[in-house]
């Protein structure tokens, strides 16, 4: 029950003080991995799923991502970008994305963080999905070939967010969280978050559970979410619980890896990976960049 989505919110202004000292002189989106800036993999892995259009909030060192945005249109690479400017003030998870509603329009939209990096994405670019699948270098834990043939989607690279998407019911749901189980992740060492019920909804784990998936900081959000919510900041917390009372936060569990890289550790982390997965250095598409 699916429709279109088009477009998506890129939560790009965060401060990265947990990614210090590698965010001392640009924003975290900036910050390379596998020779390319974070930012740059989300919007290609966006484009790939048919977004044209993405919001990017900024605030820190926003100058410096802009014109990295910028860029990247000149080059002809999609989606089209289009900014929501923080630099007054940062408003949160929640705050940001009410802001960007203007930009964002009425229909259903994507939220991607910025540091939410799906390994089997980047290896699509230069390895067919049957040899990414395949890849014996992988730890055990996060073989791809593990995967439930159901959660794959129509390829290694993209399937995670083109299982979100094909799973969107707005009739049903204000939001549709991803979610991955803990051991198949990289920078992440918490219990997880969310609970899976049998109708695809989901509550919030509670402190004696353990093992729960992880919030994969992609979702997707009906713009409707935001009705009564309050001006200025607030997290996205708000409008998950409200949905939760509602009955209508739902979540759907992908079962490849995933990369959480919110400090230089799981960053050196998702490089050790990377470079496992590929002896000879990055994807094909990346050693001609």
């Amino acid at each position: 029950m699916s429709g279109r989505i088009e477009r998506a919110f890129v939560l790009g202004a965060g401060l990265g003080k947990r990614m210090r000292p590698l965010t001392n002189d640009r924003p975290k989106p900036l910050v390379p991995l596998a020779g390319r800036p974070l930012i740059d993999h989300v919007l290609d892995r966006l484009a790939r799923a048919g977004i044209v259009e993405a919001v990017v909030n900024v605030h820190y060192e926003a100058e410096k991502l802009e014109a990295h945005l910028a860029a990247r249109m000149a080059e002809g690479r999609g989606p089209r970008v289009v900014i929501s400017d923080e630099r007054d003030g940062l408003l949160d998870t929640g705050g940001g994305i009410k802001k960007a509603l203007a930009q964002l329009g009425e229909a259903p939209f994507v939220v991607h963080n910025a540091d939410s990096i799906w390994p089997d994405a980047i290896r699509s670019n230069g390895n067919s999905p049957d040899a990414v699948r395949s890849n014996a270098n992988w730890p055990d834990a996060m073989r791809p070939d593990a995967m439930r043939p159901a959660a794959r989607g129509p390829d290694a690279g993209d399937g995670a967010l083109a299982q979100l998407i094909a799973a969107w019911d707005g009739a049903r749901m204000t939001s549709l969280l991803q979610l991955v189980p803990t051991g198949r992740t990289v920078g992440y060492g918490g219990a997880g978050d969310f609970v899976p019920l049998g109708d695809g909804r989901i509550r919030r784990r509670q402190p004696h559970e353990q093992g729960a998936p992880v919030y994969a900081g992609v979702s997707i959000l009906s713009a409707a979410a935001f009705a009564d919510t309050p001006e200025g900041p607030f997290s996205l917390n708000l409008v998950w619980d409200r949905a939760i009372q509602s009955r209508r936060l739902f979540g759907t569990v992908y079962e490849g890896p995933w990369m959480h890289i919110g400090t230089p550790e799981a960053l050196a982390e998702a490089e050790r990976l990377l470079a496992r997965t590929h002896p000879s250095g990055a994807p094909a598409s990346h050693r001609d960049r």
